[in-house]
């Protein structure tokens, strides 16, 4: 397979660089996270029963969330390294992927398009999930 052109490289680049702009949402999560853990162990005030319950699906969220965005981070690692020339091609990207047994042995690997679509569906998902721990987080503090 030949190598990315310039155009792939710059999906690539531009798909990575989004990846990291989205980081601080991360950092948000976590700070959710943290709040509705205090919340339950009543360190700040001791929360209703329903409380308890939007709380606890706000930490319930947050281990989805960390899966969805250690998932996105490995893609953005990728993308990178097919955007600046470490990793040359697809094939050799399915590879290492199948090296590491991340990926089964294929006779033909996946297009570019396929693959970013597959990263923003991911992004769509974790979006949601910090979406869901927001208003989760909202509601818990509504409840009296």
């Amino acid at each position: 397979m030949t190598p990315l052109d310039a155009s792939a490289r710059a999906n690539c680049a531009a798909l990575a660089a989004w990846l990291k702009a989205l980081a601080p949402l991360s950092a948000w999560s976590l700070v959710l996270a943290a709040l509705a853990l205090a919340m339950l162990a009543g360190v700040v005030v001791v929360p209703t029963p329903l409380a308890c319950w939007a709380w606890a699906g706000v930490v319930l969220a947050a281990l989805a969330e960390r899966c969805l965005v250690l998932r996105l981070r490995f893609d953005a690692a990728l993308f990178e390294a097919l955007a600046d020339g470490r990793i040359e091609t697809l094939a050799a990207l399915d590879d290492g992927l199948h090296a590491l047994a991340l990926r089964a042995k294929t006779t033909a690997p996946r297009g570019l398009d396929e693959r970013i679509a597959g990263t923003r569906a991911l992004v769509r998902r974790w979006l949601v999930v910090v979406g869901l721990q927001t208003t989760l987080t909202a509601a818990a503090l509504l409840i009296r």
